[in-house]
């Protein structure tokens, strides 16, 4: 399978998520603002009847303390 190196949306457009059920089992729903919804809504367009995953990544950036600091995920 093949995945596309493409940002639909990033940590900062992400306006809620919570955690819930599908029919598939547990999910992740997510709201996002204006700009990332249409993204998503163009990248869903052009790939209409073609497998289609969403991959979630956390980046973390270390500060000098040694602690993390969260970062933005992104979409």
């Amino acid at each position: 399978m093949l995945l596309k190196r493409e940002v639909i949306a990033t940590g900062d457009q992400l306006t809620n998520a919570t955690t819930g059920q599908s029919q598939e089992g547990p999910a992740v729903n997510i709201k996002l603002d204006a700009r990332a919804g249409e993204n998503m809504l163009k990248t869903t367009r052009q790939n209409l009847n073609k497998r289609m995953a969403v991959v979630l990544i956390e980046k973390r950036r270390e500060v000098s303390e040694g602690r993390r600091q969260e970062g933005n995920p992104r979409l």
